[in-house]
């Protein structure tokens, strides 16, 4: 049975291996719809590395996913969309990207990035902001 429903608009699968659990994320506990697997199993086109486009054959859940490059692929980064022919501009993906990882650390501390020259502040537990360190 899948769980598209139940999901947020935008979705990381923190557990695919692509993301390392070794760092700190502080918003993950918070914003569990965010940072969950996509349990559903039957995707049409069949899932595939090099695909964007899909949709879940049990509830016609339109999606954009990026796959994990592994054998056995499953989506790490996924956007639902309204109907199967709408597409998404670059843009519109990396929006949503700065947008989870900013989700993902609970937000920014009080301290400036340490980039050079770069006046964004740091996200919470990092020496970078959003700009300089991105979860995907």
């Amino acid at each position: 049975m899948c769980n598209c429903k139940q999901l947020a608009e935008t979705v990381v699968d923190l557990n695919a291996g692509l993301i390392s659990q070794a760092l700190p994320l502080y918003g993950q506990d918070l914003f569990p719809r965010f940072f969950g697997e996509i349990e559903a199993e039957d995707f049409e086109p069949q899932l595939s590395y090099g695909d964007l486009y899909y949709c879940c054959k049990e509830c016609g859940q339109a999606w954009y996913f990026e796959c994990s490059p592994d054998e056995t692929t499953s989506p790490v980064f996924a956007i639902k969309r309204y109907d199967v022919e709408q597409r998404l501009s670059k843009d519109k993906v990396n929006a949503k990207k700065e947008f989870i990882t900013l989700l993902a650390h609970n937000g920014f501390s009080d301290k400036k990035c340490s980039h050079i020259e770069c006046d964004n502040y740091q996200l919470n537990g990092k020496k970078m902001c959003h700009k300089h360190l991105s979860m995907l």
